[in-house]
């Protein structure tokens, strides 16, 4: 049975009452702190203040909660009423069934919401710094397109909105490929009618090989641009996974993640501390469950790797019922397809592994002899912790079973196994992910990623 965090269900009692943040273990030398970054760490994103609020002629405020929608000139009143019910509604959510704080108010007093007539699908723009908060806080206001029409985009596009003005108050600091991946999950449970975007979950999926969260490869470094944007949503995939497979409750790893990770800008700085995050908080929290082991986290990582091999057509009712929706856009083609290897083999991925990527190779069993074994040994390049693991999957696509490929070391550069049971299974895949440097942990804020190439080397024992 897999593991139920408690770091959630603290958590979303440490956010709810006043933004407060929870502290770290004291005696974890691995703990997060409010210290000086690590050397190796870059500076986070810039603080971008937004130069003005859109102009708006109409203002409609709700009588429930302190929020408005502000309409350009030529929105009809009933579209603004329809924005300002679906903000209710996910409002209602957001601070009910999530136990997420609600928008950050500024001088206004009200969460705003900006109907525009521009290309909007749904965010918050950061107005101001909370000075007064000892932890990082920001206030600003939301934008979502007048073009949108009523119906479930509109819903989801203003869900957004909502979310990431929690997200200001609460983990302004945050990088942005992160930001729009934990927006769109949440925004999704607000909205009964969502489900992830096909497009983005297809080319998440197709370029696997890529960290979960990377702003850095799209339009200049700034993760800003349409393709980075898309990856980005189809990132959520991984934290709907998280709370699926280890959360306590919906939304509850990503609300952890927010409040087990407080971060101090000092004041007048242009750009947001970045330590320390969300995975920060996975890699402590993954020690502490298994008795201090270092670098349990890669355990997680490599369940997501063999886990997301199983996404969308096929879903084999174990690993995320969820992304049965994406049909065929989620499915993962593996790296390499292989018949049985009577004589041995060596295979290398169609591209190198950045940190948190994954590859596959399927092998398939029919023509092998009987009581035969399969034989596998893997090499890769140093400053990478590969991991890897061989799944046994049926005719039909399920699951039977998986055991990890043991490294000697953190350090080690290949390791090697032989499957040898293999009754009723039809092919064996083998799943690999690069958990990061061996030194330094997995960081979205660090510049540049350094992929890793590995080589596999199949063969049959009797």
């Amino acid at each position: 049975m897999r593991l139920r965090l408690a770091l959630a269900l603290v958590a979303s009692a440490v956010l709810t009452a006043g933004h407060a943040r929870a502290a770290p273990p004291e005696d974890d030398d691995e703990a997060v702190d409010a210290g000086a970054p690590p050397p190796w760490a870059l500076p986070g994103k810039p603080i971008e203040r937004a130069l003005g609020r859109p102009q708006a002629a109409a203002r409609a405020c709700s009588t429930r909660v302190p929020l408005c929608v502000m309409s350009a000139s030529g929105v009809a009143p009933r579209r603004s009423l329809d924005v300002l019910e679906a903000a209710e509604r996910a409002w209602a959510g957001l601070v009910g069934p999530l136990r997420l704080p609600p928008p950050e108010r500024g001088v206004l007093a009200t969460y705003d919401l900006y109907l525009v007539d521009g290309e909007s699908d749904g965010e918050a723009f950061v107005e101001e710094r909370d000075v007064r908060s000892t932890i990082d806080r920001a206030w600003g206001y939301g934008v979502v397109s007048a073009r949108i029409a009523p119906g479930c985009s509109l819903d989801l596009a203003v869900a957004r909105a909502v979310v990431h003005g929690s997200m200001l108050g609460a983990a302004p600091s945050v990088d942005r490929a992160t930001t729009i991946a934990q927006v769109e999950y949440l925004a999704t449970l607000l909205v009964p009618c969502a489900s992830y975007d096909p497009a983005a979950a297809e080319l998440f999926q197709a370029q696997r090989e890529r960290p979960i969260a990377d702003p850095w490869r799209d339009e200049g470094g700034n993760g800003a641009g349409s393709a980075g944007r898309a990856y980005a949503r189809g990132a959520a995939l991984f934290y709907g996974w998280l709370d699926y497979s280890y959360g306590a409750s919906p939304g509850a790893l990503v609300r952890g993640m927010w409040a087990l990770a407080p971060t101090r800008t000092p004041i007048g700085a242009s750009r947001w501390a970045n330590e320390h995050d969300g995975f920060d908080v996975l890699e402590v929290s993954w020690k502490n469950t298994h008795k201090g082991k270092r670098h349990a986290v890669d355990d997680l990582y490599l369940d997501f790797a063999a886990s997301r091999a199983f996404f969308g057509a096929a879903e084999d009712g174990w690993h995320f019922p969820e992304s049965r929706s994406l049909g065929a856009a989620a499915v993962v083609a593996p790296d390499w397809v292989v018949p049985w290897p009577s004589k041995p083999r060596r295979l290398a991925p169609r591209a190198p592994l950045g940190p948190l990527g994954a590859a596959y190779v399927v092998v398939r069993t029919e023509g092998a002899p009987k009581g035969a074994r399969l034989r596998v040994e893997l090499a890769w390049e140093e400053h990478a912790r590969l991991r890897a693991a061989l799944v046994r999957v049926d005719a039909r696509g399920r699951e039977l079973g998986r055991i990890a490929i043991a490294a000697a070391n953190p350090k080690s550069t290949e390791a090697q196994m032989t499957l040898v049971d293999l009754e009723g299974v039809d092919r064996v895949m083998l799943a690999v992910t690069n958990a990061g440097d061996p030194e330094f942990p997995f960081d979205p804020d660090d510049e540049r990623w350094e992929p890793h190439g590995w080589l596999v080397t199949l063969g049959e024992e009797r």
